[in-house]
């Protein structure tokens, strides 16, 4: 139909169940449409389905377990709107993000608590804040010497929601206080959105030793809030 007599092919001959879903991804990696994370976090799944042991397929297999004992699905927003959707009551959309939690702890445990504590406190929202979940992400990443016990995280977003309603409003406000505070910076959303829960927490009067990047990367909520950060009484 197209005028083509003949198409060139390799032909493999193999008995390895997995390897159409390493062909897959080969093909489409560096193709026109390149590979979305989710069709990559998916193709790591059926490999590890398939007894793959390669690290990063056990690692997209602990990643999935976290989401799924939070009854969380782990989908980007154009599948959460379509009839594709997962079965959950909540979702969270930032692949990278998920990655960046089970790398940073690969026994899935550090991510388990982000999203738990999330959804602990800001039960009313569908969609896990991606704001909230980087911030809190950046802050385990900055314990290094392990001095924040279990629980923490959950502490530090019941302070944040005294002042806002929503994990949303968290990170829109940081947002706010930021361009507030350094005009033109650019925003970072792991040291911005830590630093933001840490002095929120510190003007409630939190008692923990949360971690920070400096005194130069200070988001000045105490010292220099914009107008209307917080709720008046």
């Amino acid at each position: 139909m197209l005028g083509y007599d003949s198409v060139p092919c390799n032909i493999v001959d193999t008995d390895d169940p997995a390897f159409s879903s390493y062909a897959f991804e080969m093909l489409n990696e560096t193709g026109v449409k390149r590979l979305t994370p989710g069709d990559l976090h998916r193709n790591a799944l059926t490999r590890y389905r398939l007894g793959s042991t390669e690290q990063k397929n056990i690692l997209a297999f602990t990643l999935q377990e976290q989401f799924d004992k939070n009854g969380i699905d782990l989908e980007d927003k154009k599948t959460r709107a379509s009839n594709r959707r997962g079965n959950n009551d909540y979702f969270y959309s930032h692949f990278k993000h998920a990655y960046k939690g089970i790398e940073l702890d690969h026994s899935g445990q550090t991510l388990y608590d982000i999203l738990n504590a999330i959804k602990t406190v800001f039960p009313l929202q569908e969609e896990i804040d991606q704001g909230c979940f980087i911030g809190l992400y950046e802050l385990q990443r900055l314990d290094t010497r392990q001095d924040l016990a279990n629980g923490w995280m959950i502490t530090v977003l019941q302070t944040a929601k005294q002042f806002f309603n929503s994990s949303a409003t968290v990170h829109s406000k940081a947002k706010q206080q930021h361009a507030w505070a350094m005009p033109g910076a650019t925003w970072s959303s792991p040291s911005n959105m830590a630093n933001f829960l840490r002095e929120v927490y510190i003007k409630a009067g939190g008692e923990l030793g949360l971690p920070y990047h400096g005194e130069g990367s200070l988001m000045q909520v105490e010292t220099n809030p914009v107008q209307g950060l917080f709720p008046t009484k």
